[in-house]
């Protein structure tokens, strides 16, 4: 019996901490080419940490977040805003980030769509965990 309740209390806590690691960490396929040469749409898996609630996410950053149309996921670097067309200074409200691709040639960024709500964030770019070849951080 004391055999039992040892592995039981064992069993009860390893679930425990895996459903928490579940929650903060999670994968992410790269997919288009938006973040060339830093992310490879060819095969690029990548590990992110949950956002929590309220964190301000880093200016120079990789994320991943929904696209305003809530329809698909993006993964984008937040950016200091810069100037529009006519070289006015983009102002950001508070609660909202500045995103975009590192290969500007391509991507539909917040120079298309303006600041995003830090809300739209689902999750920070850590690593990338495959091929093994690109194991590492995401710069």
């Amino acid at each position: 019996m004391r055999s039992f309740m040892y592995q039981a209390r064992y069993l009860i806590a390893g679930y425990f901490v895996g459903k928490a690691v579940s929650t903060q960490v999670s994968l992410c396929r790269v997919v288009g080419g938006s973040m060339l040469p830093t992310l490879d749409p060819t095969g690029d898996i990548l590990l992110l940490t949950s956002m929590r609630e309220g964190t301000v996410p880093e200016v120079g950053g990789v994320y991943v977040m929904w696209h305003p149309s809530r329809q698909y996921k993006v993964i984008k670097r937040v950016c200091t805003p810069r100037e529009d067309k006519d070289g006015q200074v983009i102002s950001v409200a508070k609660g909202y980030v500045w995103v975009e691709g590192d290969n500007k040639r391509v991507s539909d960024d917040s120079r298309n769509y303006g600041p995003l709500p830090t809300a739209s964030i689902l999750g920070r770019a850590q690593y990338i965990v495959w091929p093994p070849s690109r194991i590492g951080t995401v710069d």
